[in-house]
């Protein structure tokens, strides 16, 4: 396995790509924590940074068609220089070829970023929407908050975003217009857990949450709730099993496939 945390993954379904604060997997290099793996043999294809890039972490990825965005806490990217002001670093490269895409350069000093979302058009990180060529944020895009972002999933043009967000009220979900950020009233005040959200998966109308809370609004659900995607009504019907609890670092991540939704955290199943 990885000799350290893994904080992010992405497929293509064939393959898995993982990043982390990790150095080795299986017993081999895999510099900056970020491998990609074969979903089969889970044997490694591809590392991208070099040993020499400085690079001590892969903090968030994501995929739209051949591209991958990689986030990371490191300075240099196969040898050349990538990191912003901050010491961060928001980059593009081929995902096969593991080739930089130079065209895209960030216009802004890239902060701490926990998750990302790409389409074909568009990248979302952190508070940012960006152009997925370029790079360049879009100043037309502003989320009333200031906080990271653990969780992002988008249906159409509506953006769900996850977190602990504080403002007039602190809030763990919000839904926004994808386009412009403006938020959806209705959804936000029908929505309250009482800690962090940390992903979501959607599936039709259902949104699926994860995170470390234990309530939401007055209804026990430990680390995992579903939700009515446009209302933001709780599922009365869904809850997690009675038998399982967590620690403080509850259910991190959800991954839907074939009619089952899997969740990972850190979490006890009582009797099994």
């Amino acid at each position: 396995g990885f000799d350290g945390d893994v904080l992010t993954l992405v497929t293509d379904n064939s393959s898995i790509y993982v990043g982390g604060q990790f150095s080795h997997y299986r017993g081999q290099a895999t510099p900056g924590g970020l491998v990609r793996i074969d979903a089969t043999t889970c044997q490694i294809l591809t590392t991208y940074f070099l040993s020499t890039d400085q690079v001590t972490q892969t903090t968030a990825l994501a995929l739209s068609g051949s591209s991958l965005f990689i986030a990371s806490d490191g300075k240099l990217y196969q040898g050349a220089s990538i990191a912003s002001i901050t010491g961060l670093s928001l980059i593009k490269v081929d995902a096969a070829t593991t080739a930089r895409a130079a065209a895209f350069l960030p216009n802004f000093p890239v902060p701490a970023l926990a998750r990302l979302l790409a389409t074909s058009g568009a990248l979302y990180a952190g508070l940012f929407k960006l152009d997925a060529t370029t790079g360049i944020y879009d100043p037309a895009f502003v989320l009333p908050f200031n906080t990271t972002v653990h969780a992002y999933a988008l249906a159409g043009n509506t953006l769900y975003v996850g977190g602990l967000f504080t403002g007039s009220v602190v809030q763990e979900l919000r839904k926004f217009d994808a386009t412009t950020g403006a938020p959806d009233a209705s959804f936000d005040a029908a929505v309250s857990f009482d800690a962090v959200v940390y992903d979501l998966a959607l599936s039709g109308n259902a949104l699926y949450v994860a995170g470390d809370f234990q309530h939401v609004g007055s209804q026990a659900r430990p680390g995992l709730a579903k939700l009515d995607a446009t209302t933001g009504a709780l599922d009365a019907t869904f809850t997690p099993p009675g038998n399982w609890s967590f620690s403080a670092a509850g259910v991190r991540a959800l991954q839907l496939l074939n009619g089952s939704l899997y969740a990972a955290g850190d979490y006890i199943v009582s009797g099994g």
